[in-house]
């Protein structure tokens, strides 16, 4: 079983359950029957967030159109977790 880390909002207590038989096909009578469900207390710790931001830019002050620029850029993780793999796509947008 994985939980998703969208599925909880907060570290906490949890409930697992357990149902066997959801659509009541197994025929069952006496002390038996209904006895199909459990559940068990659950600790789930949320991991800590990375964050990135970047902080430093190095490119040209100037560019004439359909000139190519070197820009280069400095990403930092500024959350309190670790990241998990290497930075994503960057965007740039002229504005």
């Amino acid at each position: 079983m994985s939980i998703p880390t969208n599925a909880i909002t907060a570290t906490g207590n949890y409930f697992i359950y357990v149902v066997t038989d959801v659509f009541n096909v197994v025929e069952r009578r006496g002390a038996n029957d209904g006895n199909n469900t459990t559940s068990s207390p659950l600790r789930v710790r949320r991991f800590a967030q990375a964050g990135s931001a970047g902080n430093q830019y190095y490119g040209p002050a100037t560019a004439f159109f359909d000139q190519e620029v070197q820009v280069q850029f400095t990403v930092t993780n500024t959350g309190s977790g670790p990241t998990m793999r290497p930075v994503g796509p960057t965007n740039f947008t002229l504005q």
